[in-house]
């Protein structure tokens, strides 16, 4: 993340992206049991970094996968781990939410995504 050099602030000007935010929304599945879907909860503007790349064995295949680094403003948004972001038509799993700096006007975004 780039700061702003003078105070160590986040400037305004770098969230330059859009994306959109989804929540997870629980519903019955008809068989006694629940299936969760996304639904979209709000389309904000973003700063988006790629961050690592990593890779992984599953199932005796290499999979890799695609990680991003999102700030965004809060702005009240209740964003947790659950969620999912859609960026540049592909769809991201959040790993880690964190507030820049406990100021709540920031957060930092850690998702990721496979590569098919």
């Amino acid at each position: 993340m780039i700061l702003h050099k003078k105070n160590n602030l986040i400037v305004a000007g770098d969230l330059k992206d859009r994306c959109k935010l989804l929540q997870p929304t629980s519903t019955s599945n008809g068989r006694g049991g629940s299936a969760v879907s996304y639904s979209e909860y709000a389309e904000v503007w973003v700063k988006a970094m790629p961050a690592n790349n990593s890779r992984t064995l599953s199932e005796a295949q290499v999979t890799f996968f695609d990680a991003f680094k999102f700030t965004i403003r809060t702005s009240e948004i209740p964003v947790n781990a659950n969620w999912q972001i859609t960026f540049n038509s592909r769809t991201y799993t959040i790993h880690a939410v964190h507030d820049i700096n406990n100021a709540y006007q920031y957060l930092e975004i850690l998702a990721y995504s496979k590569k098919l």
